[in-house]
């Protein structure tokens, strides 16, 4: 083995390593939510370890363990989740799927596009405050930039430990309001547990006030069987009434103190119920900061992958209960790789954000515009066939050739391809999309700049 071979095989066996580091550190930072997961994570760590490249059983059952966990959490708050693939399950495919091949006695090469590709996705999924997008974004800058194996082992260390950041976060942020709730609900509990004190305290009184007036009635009436004479009898009476009364105005002033007093916890109790409900609407809030974020892609804002793959399953099952048209748009910018070597990857990211713009103001509010990946995007389009989706496509390219988005006076506008299908009879969302993509290829390879569209049952195109 040569010099060179040996550089390569040491350069590749060190960046396995940072990535047997790397998933280690992930399963450290899930251990302790379920007794099931942290077995099934133990195991996981073993094969790691070990360096066994046979990690499927051990994802598997992790896997297993962690919808297990989710079904558990979902049954006692009430509700089902229909999505239940959590940042973590997603960690850990993408870990799992990067192939790295190495045959025996050859020259062995890491997979640097998997393995960036499936740090991005990370990144766009990880739970992560606001004060880290400015390392989620120049990490993210690194990874879409030029990057060699050295550098790479480096982002992965950084993803790590983002994900260990996230981890910590979602933690503190939930044990922070967790602790506060439970504070307010300590508050408004004493509030209640001293209204029901001074309720039975009012009762007590007023039995025994009322005891006190029966026993003064009384004596007045043996006052009246046994005096002697009119001057007797008037005074016994009076030594009654002046007790009456006596205890009548006590009973009264303790009455208004008590009311001054729940008045006063009443105030408490509403204040309690202000800033827990403040409180409830700071963690809505950041939830759907955390949503929102998962499922937006960060450079162009357009909905990312996930969020496609959420309002396609709900468009399908729209498609299958009412029968009316769906269509399905794939777009792909023509030569983008070129424009990135040529023009640098500022313009790149400059170029798919102006793209975004055109497609966005160019569809109904009720289709559905996604960023799938890269350069390429997703456009479904319900209640329409297959000849008016390949005409709104058609628009697209047309009006985005217009736009001439150009990196210099001199260059060629930016152009895009795009490949049209219709679900019909009992396709699934699956078939649809390759024979989508098939159209795609076939716009590529025909010159590109252009709109095909296939119909279910042959590759035949569809003028």
């Amino acid at each position: 083995m040569d010099t060179a071979d040996e550089n390569s095989r040491s350069a590749i066996e060190q960046q396995l390593e940072l990535l047997r580091r790397a998933a280690l550190r992930a399963t450290v930072a899930a251990r302790g939510r379920d007794a099931r997961v942290d077995e099934a994570l133990d195991e996981l760590r073993k094969h790691i370890n070990g360096r066994s490249r046979d990690l499927e059983a051990a994802i598997a059952a992790l896997s297993a363990a962690i919808m297990s966990m989710e079904d558990d959490q979902a049954a006692a708050n009430g509700h089902v989740s229909g999505d239940r693939t959590g940042w973590l399950q997603r960690l850990l495919p993408a870990l799992r799927d990067t192939p790295v091949r190495a045959a025996a006695g050859a020259r062995a090469a890491l997979p640097v596009e998997s393995v960036r590709a499936g740090l991005c996705r990370i990144l766009v999924h990880l739970p992560l405050p606001a004060s880290f997008d400015d390392q989620v974004d120049s990490l993210r800058a690194m990874l879409e930039g030029p990057l060699e194996p050295e550098a790479l082992g480096c982002c992965v260390e950084r993803v790590a430990e983002l994900v260990v950041a996230a981890q910590r976060a979602e933690s503190r942020e939930l044990e922070e309001f967790l602790r506060r709730l439970t504070a307010r609900l300590e508050v408004l509990d004493g509030v209640l547990a001293e209204q029901g004190a001074m309720d039975a305290a009012r009762l007590e009184d007023s039995a025994g006030i009322s005891s006190a007036i029966r026993e003064d009635v009384g004596n007045i009436r043996e006052s009246l069987d046994c005096a002697g004479d009119l001057r007797e009898l008037r005074e016994a009476i009076s030594v009654r009434l002046d007790g009456m009364v006596t205890r009548m105005t006590r009973y009264h002033a303790l009455q208004e103190q008590r009311h001054q007093e729940s008045r006063r916890q009443l105030h408490a109790l509403e204040e309690a119920l202000v800033a827990a409900e403040e409180q409830a609407g700071e963690l809505e809030s950041s939830l759907s900061v955390h949503r929102r974020r998962a499922v937006q892609d960060p450079l162009t804002s357009l909905p990312n992958r996930q969020a496609y793959d959420e309002r396609l399953r709900a468009e399908v099952q729209r498609w299958r209960r009412t029968g009316e048209p769906l269509s399905l748009v794939i777009g792909d910018i023509d030569r983008f790789k070129e424009l990135n070597d040529r023009h640098g990857h500022q313009f790149g990211d400059e170029a798919l954000c102006r793209v975004s713009e055109v497609l966005r103001h160019q569809i109904r509010s009720s289709d559905f515009l996604a960023r799938y990946g890269g350069e390429e995007f997703v456009l479904l389009l319900p209640g329409v066939p297959l000849h008016q989706a390949a005409m709104v496509a058609e628009q697209l390219r047309y009006v985005l050739e217009r736009e001439g988005i150009c990196a210099d006076d001199a260059g060629s506008p930016v152009t895009i391809s795009f490949g049209v299908a219709t679900f019909t009879g009992d396709e699934d969302a699956d078939s649809v999309f390759r024979r989508a993509d098939r159209a795609l290829y076939r716009a590529k390879h025909a010159g590109r700049n252009r709109v095909v569209r296939l119909r279910s049952g042959d590759d035949d195109e569809v003028d």
